[in-house]
């Protein structure tokens, strides 16, 4: 494994890094995580809070602390889905159970499910609209809270049919309100747009989304059968239910984040996946070679193969809530690189172009080359030539010619066709060598 310092970046995540170059921190049972959780939020003190089925817990970065209360008195449950986050401090709470609460701020609460105003069933996700009305789903309704009467009301004077089953909430950026349904065998969306008093079908059904926004404003929707621009849904003739997606068609995804370097980050089977450059997807079509976002799971450390939800904090780092606990994944000042050899006892040298030679005594030298589109981060080129037992030393002298010693004592030197032999240098003691190892 190498280490390349990186100049300093105005990205939070840079998309010249590749998934596996990034920092990777992780949180289980073992250092006070909760498991199972399935919500993440981040209060405006910079606080995260994480609903999970074993409480609602707020985390410093260091510290697990669950809470249980909110307003002095004992919170619904401790089977926590869905957590909204707001301004003025306090946080909205859903449970598995039926019933909300609000935590902290100016009008902590209580709204329990045996309440006439507030629907049966998982509380599955908030959202506020252009004119601030908060929102919620569960299996049977969809709501609005009337802040003059501190009520839910329904929205079926507005459009939802009361025979549909709401999946996924959802607020764009202007504030209009997306709702994923699904009835029977059929699903479908409606929207409520800025300023309008009732939700409109929209024309474009996909399969139960997980909704959200590139950095132009593009609505994009991943389901079961990948991804692609919610204007761009387009049915998919080899599937009944499908819709044709922009990645690779073996990939299968749920859960959708964008960063806000232009990365799209994914829940997937077996971990997360990610593209680094999302404006560079292209719908299907003859020319066009759909990409295979990289990938990340438990082989690599992440808690959990089970992703269920993704956050970007106002850092600009990415969270990952799993059954297993909490993953962060954050920029390095060092870009690490993993190379085909053991990770010991490396040679280095630098050529005159700027391409970095590196050995060990495995075998041979090779050209590394920082790749991000290389899931070890880098290309590696072997280079031929005379046969070596490995590199004990690498060395460019004040020509630029590179220098290769051999562990047999051997000496070569890069020339336009590779290595060439070089005169003997074993035991001699005259020429020095600059070496650099990394443990």
């Amino acid at each position: 494994m190498l280490a390349v310092l990186g100049l300093p970046s105005a990205h939070a995540l840079s998309p010249d890094r590749a998934l596996s170059q990034l920092r990777h921190d992780r949180w289980t049972a073992d250092d006070g995580a909760p498991a199972q959780i399935f919500s993440i939020a981040q209060t405006p003190d910079g606080l995260l809070w994480l609903g999970s089925r074993q409480g609602l817990y707020r985390f410093d970065g260091v510290r697990f602390e669950r809470i249980t209360t909110a307003g002095g008195k004992p919170l619904i449950d401790d089977d926590v889905l869905s957590l909204k986050a707001e301004a003025d401090g306090s946080l909205w709470v859903g449970y598995f159970n039926g019933g909300m609460s609000r935590v902290g701020g100016p009008a902590p609460g209580q709204y329990e499910y045996q309440r006439d105003d507030v629907p049966l069933g998982s509380v599955m996700g908030f959202a506020r609209d252009a004119r601030k009305r908060l929102w919620a789903i569960t299996p049977v309704a969809v709501v609005w809270l009337d802040p003059a009467t501190d009520t839910w009301t329904s929205a079926q004077v507005m459009g939802i049919d009361p025979g549909w089953r709401p999946e996924r909430l959802y607020a764009d950026r202007q504030g209009g309100i997306w709702v994923a349904y699904s009835e029977n065998q059929a699903f479908g969306i409606v929207h409520l747009a800025p300023g309008a008093t009732r939700f409109q079908p929209y024309p474009k059904p996909v399969q139960i989304p997980y909704f959200d926004e590139a950095a132009d404003g593009t609505l994009w929707a991943a389901d079961y059968w990948g991804v692609r621009p919610l204007a761009r849904a387009d049915a998919d003739p080899r599937h009944a239910r499908a819709t044709v997606s922009w990645l690779e068609p073996a990939f299968k995804g749920a859960g959708l984040r964008f960063d806000r370097d232009g990365g799209m980050w994914l829940s997937a089977a077996g971990g997360i996946a990610r593209v680094r450059d999302a404006s560079t997807l292209r719908a299907p079509e003859r020319g066009v070679v759909l990409p295979s976002p990289e990938s990340f799971g438990p082989a690599q450390g992440l808690t959990s193969e089970v992703v269920w939800t993704i956050f970007e904090d106002r850092e600009g780092n990415i969270w990952t809530a799993t059954a297993n606990g909490l993953d962060r994944f954050r920029d390095n000042a060092l870009t690490p690189i993993a190379l085909p050899r053991r990770d010991q006892s490396f040679a280095m040298a630098v050529a005159a172009d700027g391409r970095l030679l590196v050995g060990n005594a495995d075998r041979g030298p090779m050209w590394v080359s920082p790749d991000p589109s290389q899931a070890s981060g880098a290309r590696i080129d072997e280079l031929g030539g005379p046969d070596m037992e490995g590199v004990t030393a690498l060395h460019r002298d004040g020509n630029g010619t590179l220098w290769v010693g051999g562990a047999r004592g051997t000496l070569s030197r890069l020339g336009a066709t590779g290595l060439e032999k070089g005169s003997a240098a074993a035991g001699t003691g005259r020429r020095r060598h600059d070496r650099h190892d990394q443990q």
